[in-house]
């Protein structure tokens, strides 16, 4: 069995604001597509940049960076890839109200 390793890696957390309520204007089906369509992008984004997705809560996403790889621009990578999902957005943003 190999020895614990214990690492300091950057943990990325994003939550969405305002989308429990918009949740509760939608019916469960298409909030269900709304969240899907957002996890899958956010979630591709966050790989991109090597991250790794530790879980989904809510509408928030826990991502942590170097693990199981320990890079040295992992801090960098996790920043990056914040920056582009809040890039993202607003395309996203626009499909969600041109659909409804």
């Amino acid at each position: 069995m190999p020895a614990e390793e214990r690492k300091l890696v950057p943990v990325l957390f994003a939550d969405v604001t305002g989308l429990t309520a918009l949740g509760e204007r939608l019916d469960s089906e298409r909030w269900r597509t709304i969240l899907q369509r957002y996890f899958a992008e956010m979630a591709a984004t966050i790989e991109a940049w090597g991250g790794t997705i530790e879980k989904f809560v809510g509408e928030a996403i826990m991502a942590v960076f170097g693990v199981p790889l320990v890079r040295e621009d992992d801090a960098e990578r996790a920043l990056r890839a914040a920056f582009e999902m809040l890039d993202h957005l607003p395309q996203l943003n626009e499909g969600f109200q041109a659909r409804r």
